[in-house]
């Protein structure tokens, strides 16, 4: 489903959420933190929560301001242009020039920012 408007999204298409996926973004969060934590790198919390806020991220950036095209020939949305099938596509929403690695790079420095600010608070915060 969309993250913007809980409609049914095309099965991998950006911008899209499910229940499996949400939990295996914790998950991931969750064993980056552990890791993190225990190499002595950071606190697990800033790790956890700023992996989570990335990840978010990047679902609301894809759902948003990611390129979504049209194939006319297939009748479906796609990311690409031309489509897998070789048609050339149009613009449907989005950016243009903001593609899924554009997206993946800014949800990146997006969690990493969440990281520090929380990281430069934490002392405080416990």
């Amino acid at each position: 489903r969309s993250i913007l408007t809980f409609r049914p999204v095309v099965t991998g298409l950006s911008g899209g959420v499910s229940l499996p996926g949400t939990i295996a973004q914790f998950a991931g969060a969750a064993f980056i933190a552990a890791v993190a934590y225990e190499v002595r790198i950071a606190p697990f919390w800033p790790v956890a929560i700023a992996g989570v806020a990335g990840g978010f991220f990047d679902s609301i950036a894809g759902a948003s301001v990611q390129a979504l095209r049209w194939c006319p020939r297939c009748a479906r949305p796609c990311e690409t242009n031309p489509h897998v099938c070789g048609t050339p596509t149009t613009m449907f929403r989005g950016l243009g020039w903001i593609d899924n690695d554009a997206v993946n790079f800014l949800a990146t420095l997006f969690g990493a920012g969440v990281a520090l600010l929380f990281a430069s608070h934490w002392h405080s915060l416990r």
